[in-house]
């Protein structure tokens, strides 16, 4: 369902219409119940986000592998839509700014690996640079309490700095 309808990432400036779709585009995409559901968790479930995303990320972006038992992996180009439209549009950026800091962190931390293999696998369409957000996510890794892979995330960070700079 998600992923079958993605949020504009380009020309999002051009039209009022194309902002206000894309700062509502989870709303729209997956209803108000489905939402208030992912709020929900955010803000209750704070000390499993961690390693839940990280698991997410392993499963789905590194082995390929489906969700569920019987299902298709996410199409990579899909997961590119999703990390353009957190780290380039100003619908994404104003949903991550009504997360909390660990998410929002977490996820532009994801955004940016998934656009590192699109300009590996020479599929970052959007032409998205992530040089401008490796300074700030590593200051703000850095600062973060109780991160329990800080250690990992500095160390890919840093890995992704010295290719890009």
């Amino acid at each position: 369902m998600i992923m079958a309808k993605p949020p504009v990432n380009i020309a999002e400036m051009e039209d009022l219409y194309r902002i206000v779709k894309n700062v509502t585009h989870f709303y729209r995409v997956l209803g108000k119940k489905r939402l208030m559901l992912v709020k929900e968790i955010f803000t209750h479930e704070n000390q499993i986000i961690e390693p839940s995303m990280a698991m997410f990320f392993s499963r789905v972006v590194e082995c390929s592998r489906p969700l569920s038992v019987g299902g298709q992996p996410l199409p990579i180009e899909r997961l590119y839509d999703y990390a353009g439209y957190f780290l380039n549009t100003l619908g994404g950026r104003s949903y991550l700014l009504r997360r909390g800091s660990t998410v929002r962190m977490l996820m532009n931390y994801y955004a940016i690996l998934i656009v590192d293999r699109a300009n590996d696998g020479k599929f970052n369409q959007y032409g998205i640079d992530i040089r401008p957000y490796l300074d700030y996510l590593f200051y703000d890794v850095s600062n973060q309490k109780g991160l329990v892979y800080r250690d990992r995330y500095l160390a890919r960070l840093t890995v992704l700095r010295n290719k890009y700079m």
